[in-house]
């Protein structure tokens, strides 16, 4: 088979690499893509910062879409020498690395700052466990045990990812819910004598007031 300047292996080789970067460029748009819908919920100032470096990342891919295809007509024209051809999908190459690398931190860090916003804590229990876990004050002769957020310890509780986690099994018919829930954000329905299951149906509303949840029984 030829390997000289013009010859079909050349052009094949480079045909290639080229739609090899593309596909790169692909996994990170799908990416983007999953992030921006992740995204889409929130309704933070700093939800909304993210959402535009999300948008900044997409238009430079499309950018890099934009060159990959004229290259592609580049590479089909004979009249283009393999030389030059392989100098400009050295240099794709290296912009795609550069770009994906690029990518990569952004992508790192609108995750991580994305699952910290969606941090909530949870715990049920009896009035007894509550402050022994120092969610609870008072309770003595003339006053009555209530809720003391400040005083308690958040790594005593449970935390979950409230995109996910939006039931939970209540082990009495009559809980109270202390901490704020607003109401037509959740349903609370008993399933038996002594249990009950709280249901969340509008998660940005439900934990709008507070990121904690502290039921009870």
């Amino acid at each position: 088979m030829k390997n000289t300047e013009g010859g079909v292996p050349n052009r094949q080789r480079l045909k290639q690499n080229v739609e090899a970067y593309k596909t790169i460029l692909q996994k990170y748009r799908d990416k983007i893509s999953k992030l921006q819908s992740r995204l889409k919920s929130e309704k933070s100032a700093h939800a909304a910062k993210m959402q535009e470096m999300l948008e900044k990342m997409q238009a430079q891919l499309d950018e890099k879409d934009k060159e990959i295809e004229d290259l592609k007509k580049q590479i089909e024209d004979k009249n283009v020498s393999i030389a030059e051809l392989n100098t400009q999908v050295t240099n794709l190459g290296n912009n795609v690395k550069e770009l994906t690398d690029q990518n990569i931190a952004k992508d790192q860090t609108i995750t991580a700052q994305t699952d910290k916003m969606n941090e909530a804590y949870f715990i049920i229990g009896t009035g007894k466990e509550l402050k022994a876990k120092g969610l609870m004050v008072g309770g003595g002769l003339f006053s009555k045990k209530k809720l003391d957020l400040s005083a308690g310890d958040l790594s005593k509780l449970t935390k979950i990812d409230m995109r996910a986690k939006k039931t939970f099994s209540i082990p009495s018919a009559k809980p109270k819910i202390l901490t704020q829930a607003p109401a037509g954000s959740y349903t609370l329905t008993k399933t038996g004598d002594k249990s009950s299951t709280l249901t969340i149906t509008d998660v940005a509303k439900f934990w709008s007031m507070s990121n904690v949840l502290v039921i009870q029984y």
